[in-house]
């Protein structure tokens, strides 16, 4: 992941000029049986990335870790819409389609678009 940002910055200088968009699931999600953490390598990554670059991210670890999977999509699109972003990535294609059928974001969509307007931030 290092050596992806080192040659990340180096070909796009203006990287980390603007606030980072990333989706990404908790680190351990359960454990097995045996008492085994299991989870997402896109939490892990996170959780090991520099804390210069973690700063950048507009969305905080706290909110993979919302269990509520359309509230989670919420939080995530109205922290989004509320900052200028410089970079969209994800680990996974599928978590930029909440609902995993290429359908995009739910109704909450619009919600989350007017919610991001200055002096606006409504119930979820």
């Amino acid at each position: 992941m290092r050596l992806w940002m080192f040659y990340a910055l180096r070909d796009h200088s203006g990287y980390l000029d603007q606030k980072v968009f990333t989706i990404v699931s908790p680190a351990v999600e359960g454990k097995t049986p045996s008492g085994i953490p299991f989870g997402a390598m896109s939490g892990v990554a996170y959780q090991r990335l520099p804390w210069v670059v973690r700063r950048q991210y507009v969305i905080p670890y706290a909110v993979a870790l919302i269990s509520d999977h359309e509230a989670r999509y919420f939080v995530t699109m109205r922290l989004a819409l509320a900052q200028s972003v410089s970079v969209i990535g994800t680990p996974n294609p599928t978590s930029s389609t909440p609902t995993g059928n290429g359908r995009g974001f739910s109704p909450r969509s619009s919600r989350s678009m007017e919610h991001s307007r200055p002096g606006i931030a409504g119930p979820i």
